[in-house]
């Protein structure tokens, strides 16, 4: 018998390819103008490898694909190619890491996944404070019923309008 392959090495297609790429992730390759098909030109946001290296990346800072996965499904923008990139992805966690430490940084991505499209420097000289605080912001706001979370812009306008006009009169 072949001795089992050890769980710390990666296949021979995975050292080349990278990891394989799971459907929520995977769908943000497809076209976004469906009009392509008659000869319209579609918006592709990057190439299977970029994306491969983002996913890569979001496996390396979360640890495990499940956390990658979930921060995905919260936060699709932080795997765009053309939003983000796996140095910002990892130059953001390893700013968190400095500033938090391992347990407060993985609460905060957990919390916040836009917070690895932040520009690492940028993110190094915020205050804690302000990082722990946008963190809950999300979390809360995330937490809300999906009909809530709809509302917030409209009702947010609604304020500013009336406030306006208020102050208007």
């Amino acid at each position: 018998l072949a001795p089992a392959a050890s769980p710390l090495r990666a296949s021979a297609p995975q050292m080349v390819f990278g990891p394989k790429l799971p459907p929520e992730v995977a769908v943000v390759l497809r076209p976004a103008y469906e009009g392509a098909a008659r000869g319209g030109e579609p918006f592709v946001v990057g190439t299977e490898a970029e994306l491969r290296a983002i996913w890569s990346a979001m496996l390396k800072v979360y640890g495990n694909e499940a956390d990658a996965r979930l921060a995905v499904a919260r936060n699709q923008q932080v795997i765009l190619p053309y939003i983000n990139s796996p140095a910002v992805i990892t130059g953001a966690h390893r700013a968190l890491l400095q500033k938090f430490g391992a347990e407060d940084a993985a609460k905060i991505i957990r919390q916040n996944p836009g917070i690895l499209a932040c520009d690492p420097a940028a993110l190094a000289a915020t205050p804690s404070r302000d990082i722990e605080s946008a963190a809950s912001f999300v979390a809360a706001f995330d937490s809300l019923p999906r009909g809530a979370r709809e509302g917030v812009p409209f009702a947010t306008f609604a304020l500013l309008a009336g406030t306006i006009g208020a102050r208007l009169a």
